[in-house]
């Protein structure tokens, strides 16, 4: 996206416009294995100040530590214009590889990360102002094998006051909609109205909503098709309870994909309700889902006939302990491609997971890590008779540094 560029030349001209001013820059000593510490602090004209830091450390064998990094902030909250960004040169396994005593050959030569945004800000817009948000990150890694390069971007709209609430986003990277339905949304958009607000009955709102997505199934021929996702919902929301209602509906664009021009929409209503009560959680769902009945016609395509209605379910109770998390989960008719001709697999899922991460931060608190072990069993079945039966038991551990 252009932003990116403009907002890199942006601030070259607001710093040679700052230059001028009264500027403080200096070493902030030095330490083992820098070579570099600089930060400088000078006030711009218009957005208020300038704070640039940048770190530079030596290579050294068996070294992780980033090789350059350094950040720059420009303006700050209050301003109608911020900008930021933030550099990260890492050195690869090759460097940390040298004088140990490994197994396979390193492969990774060096990273380097750049994360921008700018976010503007309009005067005030019936008691609030109206912000908009541009980020940007790209990463580029090189290795012995080949180069990889990865670009994220992602804007966003926002606008806050007593009255209603407007959250309007659109990123490259789509993020699912949510696990019981198989949609990937790209732009997302909530209008949020309050209804009343109070310490006895808690906090009340409407809410409406609509999303761009396509449909995520890899062994379907309906995946990465266009859908549309529009809901209206009231939430009931108090200091240790929280209750939805919404009403949903799908409409999916076929294109090719069948043979009938079928453009029925799917709708949803859910009820769902949940309670957090100290080491207590528990939640609660259920649906009611309406869909097109679909039969071949004599030419082998795909027609819409009388609209079909079915249930689905999904209920979690959760207790945690001291050191260890137990989690019960029963879920009754999902069934993700709901939506589509696909439809009408569904399954029947009961589970048990123990979350020993509590246990294992103790022993490794820098690394966040997390630990599980979680036992399934799921049915299958079409509406006329059983399909398939499934049981697995899984352990899922992970480390993030």
């Amino acid at each position: 996206m252009p932003f990116r560029w403009m907002a890199v030349a942006l601030v070259l001209v607001l710093w040679g416009c700052a230059g001028p001013q009264p500027r403080e820059a200096g070493n902030s000593g030095p330490h083992a294995h820098g070579f570099m510490s600089l930060q400088a602090q000078a006030p711009a004209p218009v957005l208020g100040g300038l704070d640039l830091k940048l770190d530079g450390t030596a290579p050294r064998p068996g070294s992780t530590d980033p090789l350059l990094r350094g950040n720059v902030n420009l303006g700050d909250q209050a301003q109608p214009l911020r900008y930021e960004a933030n550099f990260h040169l890492a050195p690869g396994d090759v460097l940390s590889k040298i004088g140990a005593d490994i197994t396979e050959a390193p492969k990774g030569l060096g990273q380097q990360r750049i994360d921008q945004r700018m976010t503007l800000r309009s005067p005030p817009l019936a008691g609030a102002p109206v912000a908009i948000g541009l980020s940007t990150a790209i990463e580029r890694r090189w290795t012995t094998t080949g180069y990889a390069h990865t670009q994220r971007e992602r804007a966003e709209l926002r606008w806050s006051s007593s009255r209603m609430q407007v959250d309007l986003h659109w990123s490259d990277t789509a993020t699912a909609l949510g696990g019981a339905t198989a949609l990937d949304c790209n732009v997302r958009g909530t209008l949020r109205v309050p209804v009343a607000v109070s310490e006895r009955a808690g906090r009340q709102s409407l809410s409406l909503s609509g999303n761009d997505c396509a449909v995520r199934a890899a062994n379907s021929r309906y995946g990465s098709l266009a859908a549309q996702n529009w809901a209206v919902g009231y939430a009931w929301e108090r200091a240790s309870q929280a209750t939805r209602v919404q009403v949903s509906r799908i409409t999916p664009h076929w294109g090719e994909a069948l043979a009938s021009n079928a453009g029925d929409s799917s709708y949803e209503f859910g009820l769902s309700h949940g309670i957090d009560h100290g080491d207590w959680k528990a939640e609660a769902r259920v649906a009611l889902r309406q869909t097109p009945g679909w039969q071949h016609a004599e030419s082998g395509a795909l027609s819409a006939t009388a609209r079909d209605s079915f249930w689905t379910t999904d209920t979690m109770l959760t207790r945690k302990l001291q050191q260890v998390a137990v989690s019960a989960l029963w879920v009754s008719g999902a069934d993700p491609l709901w939506f589509t001709p696909e439809g009408g697999q569904r399954r029947e899922r009961f589970g048990l997971e123990l979350d020993f991460s509590n246990w294992a931060r103790g022993w490794l608190p820098d690394l966040t890590p997390s630990m599980a072990m979680r036992w399934d069993w799921s049915q299958a079945h079409t509406r006329e008779e059983l399909r398939q039966r499934d049981n697995r038991l899984a352990v899922n551990m992970a480390v993030h540094w």
